[in-house]
């Protein structure tokens, strides 16, 4: 049969980059996002690698960098795919800068730290970690029902729609 995933419109993309900016008495939040195919496209999982290296926990570069060396934020993370894994989404950046630091320093990092990611690759030791992550995520979510029956359903679409 036909996938029901192809008949959604697909941004333009000569309309980016495109900023927006809110006012407001919170504190400064900063997102950047990129556009980045689905799940099942070959490229999906280089953007879970990705998203482990840059930004998973204490070890990650973002982190390092930004937060513990530069001190230039008080928090960095990222999200592979929002809103989703099965519909193209965005890889989101997140940060709360800290105040004497602004949000084109912060892009101007995360964007060094990402091309650097491209042509360099993650290092032995960031593979390892982003290996044993991937692993332990997988062992986590059979540990109960819901991560089980998650895991069912997420892979069965898979069968369905080469179908």
């Amino acid at each position: 049969g036909e996938n029901p995933i192809d008949d959604f419109p697909k941004e333009k993309l000569e309309d980016y980059p495109r900023t927006v900016t809110i006012k407001g008495k919170e504190k400064s939040r900063f997102y950047l996002a990129y556009h980045r195919p689905a799940h099942p496209d070959p490229d999906d999982i280089i953007m879970d690698v990705a998203q482990s290296v840059l930004c998973e926990g204490r070890t990650s570069r973002l982190y390092k960098r930004l937060v513990l060396q530069e001190k230039k934020v008080a928090s960095v993370d990222c999200y592979a795919s929002i809103p989703g894994a099965r519909l193209d989404s965005l890889f989101t950046f997140y940060a709360i800068p800290l105040a004497e630091h602004t949000n084109q320093e912060i892009a101007a990092d995360i964007r060094l730290e990402v091309k650097k990611l491209m042509e360099e690759g993650p290092d032995d030791k960031e593979l390892q970690i982003v290996k044993n992550n991937f692993d332990a995520d997988l062992i986590y979510s059979l540990d109960s029902n819901e991560g089980l029956a998650s895991k069912f359903y997420f892979r069965s679409l898979d069968f369905l729609i080469s179908y």
